[in-house]
């Protein structure tokens, strides 16, 4: 069968177009990789342990994101907590700030001005995964900025997420 320069773009816009929703839909996974600590007790989080990458799957290929610690602890934070329903800084910095996991991690307590600032920077760092393995995927969908009524931003994870020990 023959392609015509009209059905070859029709199909590279659809191919596109589903990866586009796929995103969206949350095909994406995201992978956390945890140091386990207690032997005890395996796939659980324990105080103490340490968040050691994370990875994003996509058409069956994974992909280290390049991330620091405390953007580590952010991204593990809001992929357990922010996947269903978005949380703005100040809910995300009391949580941080009182979760004895993260507490445990995190050698400075968050503000919401650094959280703000990590958000920026977890999304840089995915873009320049993706524009490295040339991937046409956008950070903002996978990390998400959901502005509400009164000029707040909630942040929220729209992948499937996973904790590997």
């Amino acid at each position: 069968m023959q392609y015509g320069d009209l059905d070859l773009a029709l199909l590279y816009y659809d191919l596109v177009m589903y990866q586009i929703e796929s995103v969206r839909r949350g095909k994406v996974k995201l992978v956390l990789v945890h140091e386990c600590k207690d032997s005890r007790l395996p796939g659980r989080c324990v105080t103490g342990e340490r968040i050691l990458s994370s990875w994003l799957v996509h058409q069956g290929r994974s992909y280290i994101l390049p991330l620091s610690t405390p953007h580590l602890i952010l991204l593990d934070f809001l992929a357990r907590h922010c996947k269903n329903f978005g949380l703005n800084a100040e809910q995300i910095q009391e949580r941080l700030n009182s979760d004895l996991f993260y507490i445990h991690l995190a050698r400075v307590r968050s503000s919401r001005t650094a959280i703000r600032q990590q958000v920026r920077r977890i999304r840089e760092s995915m873009a320049k995964c993706f524009a490295k393995a040339d991937l046409d995927l956008d950070p903002d969908d996978i990390l998400r900025s959901e502005p509400t009524s009164s000029n707040e931003v909630r942040y929220s994870i729209h992948a499937d997420v996973v904790i590997e020990h």
